[in-house]
């Protein structure tokens, strides 16, 4: 799908077994369709966590210099359709199998200017992701986004498949989760991928907890790490470490709530690799709540060890390939949420480049017409001076409508 980083440069990073795998998944995409409609129909199925579908007309302006460079129009209007379906099936007393499976279609005006492709996840062992039809004007993409069986007993659970991980306390950014953390700046997709996993989680008292987690990306390379968490009254804390992308790393999270705010840090390192340095990572926050839970306020600094401070130095590759999410190293990002009732609500999010002085500004509202049915309306627009950070990114308006099922 076409994201606001979408817009970028004219790139084209192919993976080189991307023709062989479209002619395939021409057959996958109705099979799969059927087989999860089919499930759905099971006996065994014991909840849907909130299967939708969504339509999502948008318009993106890009810069008018990337678009002279590649010569294509400044303007792309797209129309997105998404289908996600996301049942829990009953195994037995103590096993269920979690599936989540999405297909996606999307139609637009303008080639966009980074080519998308679809490849096996930094994270993923088994490519499940297809790419049936693609072209100038329109692509459709579909895939397993989890898919794991999870059997728990009397104080731990085993988790074989891929599964996603929310360890992170963080509003926009996430240090601590080295599993594919989300994008803050990606309003048409905000769930995280899936990561091949097998994780064991054991409560050792009623307070302290651990995780072992191992990830096998490769047939002779893995990520493993071991995590502890401790929750004392107000506070909460973790402690993680273990070996990702052929480096050690490890973080700890700290964090305390009391009535209505909540105040919380993380930290990360990651140790040097084979001709590359370590670096940390630091994240600052404050979540304020108001006593009727109508309003919200959040403020967070990041800080982001691996980016350079010069803005000639971006790594702006490794950014359109998604294998990072910022380019700089100081970061500060504020939200504001309100509740007007209980069907409408509307917020807005800056996230500042601290060094080079650009940001991006994201507010929207949305209106529950049903219980099942929901209208959002968006807009997101940078700002900055040339070359900076978010001079990369597109001006975007855009309307989803979401139904779940």
């Amino acid at each position: 799908m076409v994201t606001a980083r979408d817009e970028l440069l004219p790139f084209s990073i192919c993976d080189p077994g991307e023709r062989l795998s479209r002619q395939r998944s021409g057959l996958c995409l109705p099979i799969v369709i059927l087989a999860s409609i089919l499930l759905h129909g099971m006996p065994g199925l014991a909840a849907d966590t909130a299967s939708y579908g969504q339509l999502q007309p948008a318009y993106a302006q890009r810069n008018q210099s990337l678009a002279n460079l590649a010569d294509t129009d400044r303007g792309q209007f797209s129309l997105l359709f998404r289908c996600r379906l996301q049942p829990v099936f009953d195994l037995g007393q103590s096993t269920k199998l979690i599936f989540a499976y999405e297909a996606a279609g999307l139609l637009y005006t303008a080639a966009p200017l980074l080519a998308e492709t679809v490849a096996t996840g930094a994270r993923q062992l088994v490519r499940l992701h297809w790419r049936p039809l693609s072209g100038d004007r329109h692509s459709i993409r579909h895939g397993v986004e989890r898919f794991y069986l999870a059997h728990h007993e009397a104080g731990w659970q085993l988790s074989v498949g891929r599964r996603q991980f929310d360890w992170s306390v963080g509003t926009f950014w996430h240090p601590v989760d080295f599993f594919l953390p989300p994008d803050p700046t990606d309003f048409s997709r905000p769930e995280q991928e899936g990561a091949d996993v097998v994780a064991l989680s054991a409560r050792l008292s009623d307070s302290l907890g651990i995780d072992l987690v191992l990830n096998p990306v490769q047939r002779h390379s893995f990520n493993g790490l071991v995590r502890m968490s401790l929750i004392s009254g107000y506070w909460q804390a973790a402690l993680q470490a273990g070996r990702v992308e052929d480096r050690f790393a490890a973080g700890a999270v700290l964090e305390q709530s009391l009535d209505n705010v909540r105040a919380y840090c993380e930290a990360a390192y990651h140790g040097p690799a084979i001709g590359e340095r370590g670096f940390a990572r630091l994240l600052l926050g404050l979540h304020i709540e108001s006593n009727d839970e109508r309003n919200r306020g959040a403020l967070e600094y990041h800080f982001n060890g691996e980016g350079p401070t010069d803005h000639s130095e971006y790594d702006l590759l490794r950014l359109f390939r998604n294998e990072i999410i910022n380019l700089g190293q100081h970061y500060l990002a504020a939200r504001i949420w309100h509740r007007f009732n209980a069907a409408s609500r509307v917020q807005a999010d800056n996230v500042l480049n601290l060094v080079d002085g650009s940001g991006l500004f994201h507010i929207w509202s949305d209106y529950m017409f049903a219980p099942s049915l929901t209208l959002r309306a968006g807009v997101q627009v940078p700002y900055a001076r040339s070359l900076r950070e978010y001079w990369y990114y597109a001006r975007s308006v855009y309307l989803a409508l979401r139904a779940y099922f």
